[in-house]
């Protein structure tokens, strides 16, 4: 198998299982508890004599990960601690060398996945690294002027002395060699948090792992602004808008955030896992959740409850999950999120008793539509290209519904932004319009789909949008949904000018007073328009004064035109 088809065989997995296990499971405080509490490296080293997973067992790991449906396994070979969980030449800090246990975690992992059919995959932190005194990780947080030491400072306080190449020459290269000959097959190198490495140093280190393995893919985190086969996106990260490069989301289970184990009753829902995996996948994804197993060796009980559950919801779904492609409207939808594999759309139904769910922009004609999970057919009714489904909740689910709605020939949909169902509401996405730049501007759209660098006066963006015959004539409410990334921080006092229809507006964006969170999305109202007639629409954004507090400037998702009264046009 070449790199391509594995790369392919990946994206059609789109479900995996990361494990975040070291030495730090002892402490029951998450993963980088040796950071946030400066422990120093001969006091953190005496946890190795008392680690002794004796209840580790590979195998249950495979079946429990097969059990929930997921299709392969990422598991961190050495995390920020600089202990290995694998036999190595390289360092006497490992499982085998340091440990009561004396046995290779990953080499039995290794041939557990092989018999259980899971694919393996290795974590490797290769820039941050707490025990090696020439190891850097002195960055910019975010697009912000602030910086942050995620480095070892406690016990190698002078950043001057420090040369990460020394680390990468020592460390780096020749664990990776080990790591890729001594464990069979290895589908992908998922490194973490390039830090400030270079290009010229993380390029050599993605070529060594297709030297060694040239079906072995290697994730975007190598390094920044360094081709590789997929982008590993922030963690807990979910993109608003579909796209087809390959690309995965890092997720916890655990609900304090950490990925390290910090003690069992703190996971989430499988509720919540099944509708991040349809977020993920309906936007064309992978999504690689987390758990952290103890210092026993056992994946703690709450969390293979829910990971069950999961699992029941998959066998009957499953086909709307995997070798799918993302959603091919513009458009989201209120009630849920779409699919797509070869003749078949995969609706799936959010909310717990819709009446009816009504598609809109699909111009192929339907021929069926049936209940995924029990094969029931469900009678629906297709306008040119609104099609409207007879929906009621099936009693056996309790998670989410999925439709499979099978259409005649070629699929064709609405090409411009429109009204997305029966609310009425036009979102219009930041990622669909188009730039208007200043001289000098920063301004883009992340692949989240948020404008990123939209720090000037002056700046701006367009939108062309549809309304059809069956959408609603009369007055809108205009918000402004705004994002945040992973650092959790939003400008505000804005001021925008709108333009929609002939018609001009000026708002501000001022903080609503919301606590902040990290990925979060706030909707501010700016006004309303009104929209008299059917046909082609244009709207256009340009802020006129950008706040720059933590100069991450405007950063909008999307505007949504919510229509007052459900008065349809003649």
């Amino acid at each position: 198998m070449n790199r391509k088809q594995a790369l392919s065989q990946w994206q059609e997995m789109k479900f995996g299982l990361f494990i975040h296990w070291g030495i730090y499971s002892l402490l029951e405080r998450g993963e980088w508890v040796m950071h946030h509490e400066c422990i120093p490296i001969a006091e953190y080293e005496k946890l190795a004599a008392r680690f002794n997973p004796v209840k580790y067992a590979p195998r249950e790991w495979v079946r429990i990960a097969k059990d929930a449906g997921m299709r392969y396994m990422i598991i961190t070979a050495k995390h920020h601690d600089g202990f290995s969980m694998f036999k190595t030449k390289v360092s006497p800090f490992n499982i085998v060398d340091a440990t009561p246990y004396k046995r290779d975690t990953i080499a039995e992992l290794a041939e557990a996945c092989r018999e259980g059919d899971i694919k393996l995959g290795f974590y490797y932190s290769h820039v941050r690294e707490w025990r090696h005194p020439m190891a850097q990780s002195f960055e910019s947080q975010h697009d912000t002027n602030k910086v942050g030491n995620y480095g070892n400072y406690w016990d190698y306080p002078e950043e001057c002395r420090k040369n990460l190449q020394v680390y990468i020459d020592e460390f780096d290269i020749p664990q990776l060699k080990e790591l890729l000959t001594q464990y069979g097959d290895v589908l992908t190198i998922w490194f973490d948090t390039p830090s400030m490495l270079r290009p010229d140093q993380a390029e050599p280190l993605r070529d060594l792992i297709y030297e060694l393995q040239p079906a072995c893919l290697v994730n975007s985190r190598v390094g920044d602004y360094v081709e590789t086969d997929y982008r590993a996106l922030g963690d807990n990260e979910i993109p608003m808008v579909p796209s087809t490069e390959p690309w995965e989301t890092p997720m916890t289970m655990s609900r304090s955030g950490g990925w390290g184990y910090s003690g069992d009753g703190y996971f989430g829902e499988a509720r919540e896992m099944i509708r991040s995996l349809v977020k993920v996948v309906s936007n064309g994804g992978n999504l690689l959740l987390n758990v952290g197993p103890n210092s026993l060796g056992e994946i703690p009980q709450g969390a293979q409850v829910e990971l069950a559950k999961v699992g029941v919801w998959i066998r009957k779904n499953g086909e709307a999950i995997y070798g799918t492609s993302p959603s091919p409207f513009k458009q989201p939808f209120s009630w849920g999120k779409v699919t797509r594999k070869e003749n078949k759309l995969y609706l799936f139904v959010y909310e717990p008793s819709p009446k009816d769910v009504v598609v809109s922009g699909l111009y192929s004609s339907v021929l069926s539509c049936k209940h995924l999970a029990t094969g029931k057919d469900l009678r629906f009714t297709q306008e040119g290209s609104r099609v409207t489904i007879d929906f009621h909740r099936a009693e056996e689910q309790s998670e989410l519904d999925v439709i499979a709605v099978t259409i005649e020939g070629e699929l064709r949909v609405e090409e411009m932004l429109t009204v997305s169902d029966e609310d009425g509401r036009i979102v219009l996405p930041m990622c669909y319009a188009c730039l208007e730049k200043q001289p000098g501007s920063r301004l883009f759209v992340s692949f989240s789909g948020v404008s990123t660098g939209w720090l000037k006066a002056g700046d701006g963006a367009s939108w062309d949008f549809l309304l059809g015959n069956n959408a609603v004539l009369g007055e809108y409410r205009i918000a402004f949904k705004l994002a945040c990334g992973f650092w959790g921080l939003f400008d505000w006092d804005h001021e925008v000018e709108i333009d929609i229809a002939g018609q001009t507006l000026c708002a501000k964006l001022e903080d609503d007073g919301e606590p902040v969170r990290w990925y979060q999305e706030r909707l501010i109202p700016v006004g309303t328009v009104r929209l008299e007639k059917t046909g082609t629409h244009h709207c256009t954004v340009k802020g006129t004064k950008i706040g720059r507090k933590h100069n991450v400037g405007l950063t909008l998702l999307e505007i949504i035109l919510t229509p007052m009264k459900p008065t349809t046009s003649p």
